[in-house]
């Protein structure tokens, strides 16, 4: 062989085995763990209807009014804006219990609102939601929220939805996101909220000794929570993500078990609280919101068949956030005179019944309405700060709840290390 080819093949081999050993070597130096891609993602510098957004209206009898733009955006040319009916995102997928993080940028000349919608395994649509407040933004404004996936759950939505004005959202992004940074988002969302002075009663925790025995060993505790809208936007706080900080090693699961304007006086038939309390094996059943008739006895009804089954620790709250004159106003409106007065008896004693039972049946009792009132009439901020509409609280607003159950569930001062 000539030596011109012997050195031709030395060269090759040599050649070969120094790229097989850089090829070994570069995924030893490179084991930093890549960020994850987002699960949805979008600049809109494509046309959204070919990319999975869709246009839709909240009533029959409305037109969409909205539009791909390219009169004003932030990272490029194009955004989306509505101006009646609301804006879908593609579905990105998710898992029950799990935290994601929402981000977009948004211009508003009143305040609008986004949701996060969920859907089952055969794209059924999920009576637990997310729904928030998108701020008032003369100019292009970051927007930043997390929530978490609901039971059930297989994959989500985003909604954009403008209230009386136009609506402008662009670079939408949705990414998982871990407790930790869960709760760096609640803080920040606290921060900006005035002081809560809430002072919980000393006598609390009387039939809660086995939820706070798991809190405090670090056990693994379920929460189910059960009731309205009201009773979903207290789950959508997050509560438990505050509450593990307070006892580190405990294992917090929060499960929303809910129907918009839905109380016990519906749960309370048709064998309903084995769909939504049993199956789900609670180790706390919490039971409150608006919408229990202003009936106590719909709610001793719910604990007595909860308890021909099984026996979790039971903790019955009066309904936060909804404007009492607006609740009642409803709650009497459509009565015929003559029930009117029993009717409006019930409204204005429900909360003295409500824990007068709870006392009867022996199970813990928290007038978080009480503690909700008592937060707004010491703020120097307007209620409307805290809310996203007439009855339901914005992120502002959950938080406050957040930090009340945060309040009743933490340690005593003489049960700190």
């Amino acid at each position: 062989m000539h030596a011109s080819r012997l050195l031709f093949l030395f060269n090759a081999a040599l050649s070969c085995g120094l790229a097989l050993f850089l090829g070994l070597a570069v995924p030893a130096a490179a084991k930093e763990k890549a960020p994850a891609r987002p699960l949805l993602s979008a600049d809109f510098e494509r046309d959204p209807l070919k990319s999975g957004w869709t246009q839709d209206v909240l009533n029959e009898d409305d037109e969409f009014t909205g539009a791909w733009s390219h009169r004003d955006s932030v990272s490029g040319i194009y955004s989306i804006e509505v101006t009646k009916g609301v804006w879908h995102s593609p579905s990105f997928p998710v898992k029950p219990g799990e935290y994601y993080r929402l981000r977009f940028a948004s211009k508003t000349a009143v305040p609008g609102l986004w949701a996060g919608m969920f859907f089952g395994q055969y794209e059924d649509v999920l009576a637990v939601d997310v729904y928030d407040r998108i701020e008032v933004s003369e100019d292009w404004s970051t927007q930043e929220f997390c929530f978490r996936a609901p039971p059930g759950a297989v994959t989500g939505r985003i909604r954009f939805q403008p209230t009386t004005k136009t609506l402008h959202v662009d670079d939408v992004s949705v990414e998982k996101n871990d407790r930790a940074a869960v709760g760096e988002w609640q803080d920040g969302v606290a921060a900006a909220n005035p002081l809560l002075r809430y002072v919980p009663p000393d006598a609390r925790w009387k039939h809660l000794a086995k939820t706070l025995e798991k809190l405090r060993s670090g056990g693994k505790l379920r929460i189910v929570l059960l009731g309205d809208s009201i009773i979903n936007d207290t789950c959508n706080s997050m509560f438990e993500v505050l509450l593990e900080r307070k006892y580190p090693g405990a294992q917090i699961e929060v499960i929303p078990s809910v129907r918009g304007g839905t109380g016990c006086g519906y749960y309370k038939e048709e064998n309903r609280v084995a769909d939504y309390v049993l199956r789900y094996k609670p180790d706390l059943l919490v039971i409150g919101g608006i919408s229990n008739g202003y009936d106590a006895e719909n709610v001793r009804t719910v604990i007595h068949q909860v308890r021909a089954k099984m026996q979790p620790e039971i903790l019955v709250m009066t309904g936060p956030v909804a404007p009492e004159e607006f609740s009642k106003d409803g709650f009497l409106r459509y009565l015929p005179p003559p029930a009117k007065g029993q009717a409006l008896e019930n409204f204005e004693k429900y909360n003295a019944r409500l824990g007068r039972m709870s006392r009867q049946e022996k199970v813990e009792f928290l007038d978080i309405r009480a503690a909700w009132n008592q937060y707004i009439w010491q703020s120097p901020r307007p209620q409307e700060w805290f809310m996203r509409d007439v009855v339901h609280s914005n992120s502002r607003g959950k938080q406050v709840l957040a930090r009340i159950l945060l309040r009743y569930f933490e340690p005593r001062e003489e049960d700190e290390p």
